[in-house]
């Protein structure tokens, strides 16, 4: 949500590309990293950032997410590569989520076998909306901000 750097990076790295729907930051990260920059964690720079209430937020988030990364793989990857590309994304999305759930059912801040399940399906609901995501935005939906 947040990142400081110096006004010579900047000069060299090139500013956020603002055509991206979603992705800019992690796509600018990747230019200055080609430049020799690393990543510094600062644990003193504290930033609030709201959490989603609700599916539907989250669903958006989906969305514009996968946008931008259906924006750069159409920038960065040889043509004819997208399908496969896709077909690995949509294996992964569509997998049942059998670590998370280990994970889940291991957690002791989540009480009760109802709330783990609950946990859970909230997770492979997210994972059945990035896979709709993807494929829309393969099939030509437009990535939205």
């Amino acid at each position: 949500a947040n990142m400081f750097t110096w006004k010579k990076v900047m000069d060299r790295a090139g500013l956020f590309d603002v055509t991206l729907k979603s992705g800019g930051d992690r796509e600018w990260g990747q230019r200055g990293a080609a430049l020799g920059y690393h990543l510094r964690y600062a644990p003193a720079a504290v930033v609030l950032h709201p959490a989603r209430q609700s599916f539907s937020q989250i669903r958006r988030r989906n969305i514009r997410v996968n946008g931008g990364h259906h924006q750069l793989r159409q920038r960065t990857q040889p043509a004819g590569t997208g399908a496969k590309t896709l077909g690995r994304e949509l294996f992964k999305d569509l997998c049942p989520p059998v670590r998370f759930a280990w994970r889940i059912a291991g957690d002791g801040r989540i009480r009760g076998l109802r709330n783990k399940a609950l946990v859970t399906g909230f997770h492979m609901m997210v994972k059945l909306s990035n896979a709709l995501a993807r494929v829309g935005h393969q099939m030509g939906r437009e990535p939205l901000r």
